[in-house]
């Protein structure tokens, strides 16, 4: 990278991808984390000489304390199908390998018109949606209500990145759903659609789809 994009690679929503193919808060997501935790994060950049980052964080001799938030650390798994909606292949990939890692059959859809076509392919065999926020042509949003409008029963989960996302901007489809923020760890997302699974009835069940 020239010295103006590694200026600039830590902002939300800047992106050297074209559209569609990249959201821009990878890297923002990385600093805020690491400003959490009293840290700070560099990059160093040069046209083909490759990028380092370096990531520094202070040390403490205070004994670790592990939170788990009453989350087993292996938590169960199922044999239930999910459409995955995600438009991030990496994020995609490793969402596909945790879930069928425990047991679960996973498919896989690039954006929401692909996962909207899919659930209509396989509405009967599909026991729960797991689908990103902000996608390209059309958002989690868009698949919800496409959702809703051909069989109310199935469960959904949301997932976003953004600290103040979309769906707050929509009380009667964020009341009573479940949004679980980006970047999820495996046992929260494991324990969240298990539960979605076990405990009834549907998010959707007497609602009507959200008006756009």
């Amino acid at each position: 990278m020239d010295a103006e994009t590694v200026a600039k690679a830590f902002d939300p929503f800047f992106t050297t991808k074209v559209v569609g193919r990249g959201t821009g808060l990878g890297l923002a997501t990385a600093q805020a984390i690491v400003h959490q935790h009293g840290g700070r994060i560099v990059a160093e950049s040069a046209p083909g000489a490759g990028t380092t980052f370096g990531v520094y964080l202070p040390t403490t001799l205070a004994p670790v304390h592990t939170h788990t938030d009453g989350i087993a650390d292996d938590p169960r798994g199922g044999h239930e199908t999910i459409l995955l909606a995600e438009d991030d292949a990496l994020v995609r990939s490793l969402i596909v390998h945790i879930l069928e890692g425990h047991g679960y059959r996973v498919i896989e859809a690039v954006d929401a018109q692909d996962a909207i076509a899919q659930f209509r392919r396989e509405s009967a065999n599909i026991d729960l949606v797991l689908t990103d926020v902000v996608m390209p042509r059309g958002s989690g949003l868009d698949l919800y209500e496409a959702v809703a409008a051909f069989r109310q029963s199935t469960r959904v989960i949301f997932m976003s990145g953004y600290a103040a996302d979309v769906l707050q901007e929509h009380p009667e489809v964020a009341d009573g759903l479940l949004i679980l923020p980006k970047p999820v760890r495996p046992t929260v997302l494991l324990e969240a659609i298990r539960r979605a699974l076990d405990e009834g009835p549907a998010p959707m069940d007497g609602r009507s789809p959200p008006t756009r």
